[in-house]
């Protein structure tokens, strides 16, 4: 298929080195290189996967085949039940959630070496969002719990990485409002507005085009003043003093312990007055 083969570009940021790396690998024949009519590398998706396998410890190798083995039978429960031994383990929700990322990009990589079916890899998925809204649905809440809006760029399908969000959210005592896929650019502010949520989390994949992005982010600067604003996922979100960027669920649940320490102060300062 052609998915399972990689640029250069691609096949470096996979592996974690640069490009140059990559060409010398090949000319030295230590990794394997195909031809395109234009004459262009490409790297197999199998021969990447196969070196990253190498690079891995033996307690992760066997960790990551857990969750594989877990994943692909579809099953919430199976599912559940990894997410919170993970939790033990790593003693957040944000902690589990970043390996859960690790582990998607896996099964994505699974799926263009052509060792997983479309099916089985939307299966997978759709059991991960559904397991993670079971745990953060049997998570405690305060009574009078500051809300946060989740939802995606306009046109944006992947929302796993939202629900992975709600149940750190939850873990810090908010209350999530669902959106899911995002509404139209022009609708933003009007739904910033109407749900008045303490906090507004945007995602997007790569898989966004730039323009329409950067279109969205000062849309959302202008809408979401009076909120505060997060931008979340993969895509390349411009640098602003106007909003948060996380890139990690760690960096996601560091902020929200900021500003819940900030609301404390706040609110201390206001009962003095």
């Amino acid at each position: 298929m052609a998915s399972s083969l990689l640029t250069a570009g691609e096949a470096a940021r996979r592996l974690g080195v640069s490009p140059i790396t990559i060409q010398r690998w090949v000319d030295a024949g230590a990794l394997q290189a195909r031809r395109t009519a234009g004459g262009h590398r490409r790297i197999p998706m199998s021969d990447i996967r196969k070196r990253l396998m190498a690079l891995r410890s033996e307690a992760e190798a066997r960790r990551l085949a857990s969750w594989l083995k877990g994943l692909l039978t579809g099953q919430v429960g199976p599912v559940a039940t990894l997410m919170r031994t993970a939790r033990s383990v790593h003693g957040s929700w944000a902690g589990v959630a970043d390996e859960v990322s690790r582990v998607v990009v896996e099964l994505g990589d699974l799926w263009q070496a052509g060792d997983c079916s479309v099916f089985e890899e939307h299966m997978a998925t759709e059991a991960l969002r559904r397991a993670a809204a079971a745990c953060a649905a049997a998570t405690r809440r305060r009574g009078k719990a500051p809300s946060a809006l989740l939802t995606t760029a306009p046109g944006e399908r992947h929302t796993l990485g939202l629900s992975l969000a709600e149940l750190v959210l939850a873990e810090r005592g908010w209350r999530s409002v669902w959106i899911g896929e995002g509404p139209p650019v022009e609708e933003f502010p009007r739904m910033v507005d109407r749900l008045a949520a303490d906090l507004c989390v945007v995602s997007a994949s790569g898989l966004v085009e730039p323009k329409s992005l950067h279109s969205l982010q000062r849309s959302l600067v202008r809408s979401a003043g009076g909120s505060r604003l997060v931008l979340a996922g993969r895509a390349r979100w411009r640098p602003s003093a106007s909003a948060y960027r996380c890139l990690t669920f760690e960096d996601f649940d560091r902020l929200l312990v900021t500003l819940s320490e900030k609301t404390i102060i706040r609110t201390s300062l206001r009962q003095r007055g």
